[in-house]
């Protein structure tokens, strides 16, 4: 099954119910809910994705990482005080999704750690280039002599782009692939390279635009 199709957004909730049948992920988290005292803790507890992600990483982090590394258990810690910075489940999803990216990126051996790195990457590039765009076409909007058609025009754009970027990289992955499992991840991998160039392309764009204004 391919973390990727045609039109969608990648997110890590998505990725990993994808994975889910592989990965033997619980809804539970990998703490005891009964005695949570803090309010990031009852968050978690109450959003069946953050339980999901929580019993993940701490899977992922007690069984695929040497957790007898004294700086890998210190950037633990710091990873675990910046989690309880959080105030709402979008930061604390955040967090773990650029955790678990971390973690699997250290460990990319097999194709099923490379996609969790990997979907992990492309989580934080899509989360930069949706506000690329929304700069881009504001700025667009604003010189056009018909803000309406402009508008239009820009979203027509973004949306061609995604689903071209998502049709090819599903070839890209078929062809640079072996096992399913590596086809996906090379999938993925397309598709942060892809997401970087337009996040980089844009932000060009966007400085000349301001700077014949």
């Amino acid at each position: 099954m391919c973390l990727a199709r045609i039109g969608n957004r990648v997110t890590w909730g998505i990725a990993l119910l994808l994975l889910a049948g592989v990965a033997k992920i619980s809804f539970a988290a990998s703490f005891d809910c009964k005695r949570v005292q803090s309010v990031v803790e009852r968050l978690i507890c109450s959003d069946p994705e953050l339980s999901r992600l929580d019993d993940f990483l701490s899977g992922f982090y007690d069984g695929d990482t040497d957790t007898r590394d004294e700086k890998l258990r210190a950037s633990q810690r710091s990873w675990l005080q910046e989690r309880n910075r959080c105030r709402d489940r979008t930061c604390i999803a955040r967090k773990y999704e650029e955790r678990i990216a971390v973690l699997a990126c250290a460990n990319p051996g097999s194709s099923l750690t490379a996609s969790y790195c990997a979907a992990g990457q492309l989580s934080l590039a899509e989360r930069e280039l949706s506000e690329v765009e929304r700069s881009y076409a504001t700025v667009v909007v604003a010189r056009s002599n018909n803000p309406e058609q402009a508008r239009h025009l820009v979203a027509e754009e973004r949306r061609t782009w995604h689903i071209y970027s998502a049709a090819s990289c599903l070839l890209r992955g078929e062809l640079d692939g072996g096992g399913d499992g590596w086809k996906n991840t090379w999938d993925v991998i397309c598709r942060v390279e892809d997401t970087q160039k337009r996040i980089n392309r844009l932000r060009q764009e966007i400085s000349t635009f301001k700077a014949v204004q």
